[in-house]
């Protein structure tokens, strides 16, 4: 505080005198020199019919080449795998629109994200459940996988 900064993680910037805080510094995804505010992603995704505030979180990690890869994490309430696979492909030209970078997307079970004690989302905790795999994309589960088997056995008969 000696030269009158506080490094409190928070970015922001100054309007009029008034400090306009803007996000946190360790949310921010940087990817090929670019700022990439998950805020900004999370939101334009939230505008997709089906998708509920909160539904969304935002985060990079890095790729074996060491390069930063852009997730998207959306609760999905859809059934159907078309229905599924029309949101990932929405998803992901969202987020080429409003960041213009490519992502993978994740379409989670409801109810997989987690949320601050205040009820804000908490996109370390996602992050961290996404790389343990607790996070699972709901086209790969197993209930989903037997599901289409009896369909297949269905349609044989």
């Amino acid at each position: 505080l000696d030269d009158g900064w506080l490094d409190s993680g928070d970015m922001g910037y100054l309007v009029g005198g008034q400090l306009v805080i803007t996000g946190r510094t360790k949310d921010l995804i940087i990817v090929g020199g670019r700022n990439i505010w998950p805020q900004d992603v999370e939101w334009a995704v939230e505008q997709l019919p089906g998708v509920r505030a909160g539904d969304v979180a935002a985060f990079a990690v890095n790729t074996d080449d060491d390069r930063e890869q852009v997730v998207v994490v959306v609760q999905c309430r859809a059934m159907l795998q078309e229905a599924q696979e029309e949101l990932r492909a929405a998803v992901a030209a969202v987020v080429r629109r409003v960041a213009g970078v490519e992502c993978e997307v994740v379409l989670a079970p409801t109810r997989s994200l987690t949320f601050t004690t205040s009820g804000k989302l908490s996109r370390a905790a996602v992050k961290a459940d996404y790389l343990s795999g607790a996070i699972r994309d709901v086209a790969a589960s197993p209930e989903r996988r037997a599901r289409e088997q009896l369909e297949q056995l269905a349609v044989a008969s």
